[in-house]
């Protein structure tokens, strides 16, 4: 489950940085912004959760 999860996370973070790079200043939307981060973040809470959690470190 951490894996999957923490590949959900590269997955989103390689979309936002691949829009970023190749749509203009002009034509970016905020809302696919914010929503393309809170996703990635989610996913990388719980990644990091999961990981901590597999490893022993109970937080």
């Amino acid at each position: 489950l951490k894996l999957q999860v923490l590949c959900l996370i590269l997955i989103w973070l390689a979309i936002l940085c691949s829009y970023e790079a190749t749509s203009s200043r002009l034509n970016r939307k905020l809302a696919k912004e914010l929503t393309t981060g809170a996703i990635a973040s989610v996913f990388l809470g719980f990644g990091s959760l999961f990981l901590l959690l597999a490893s022993g470190v109970y937080v």
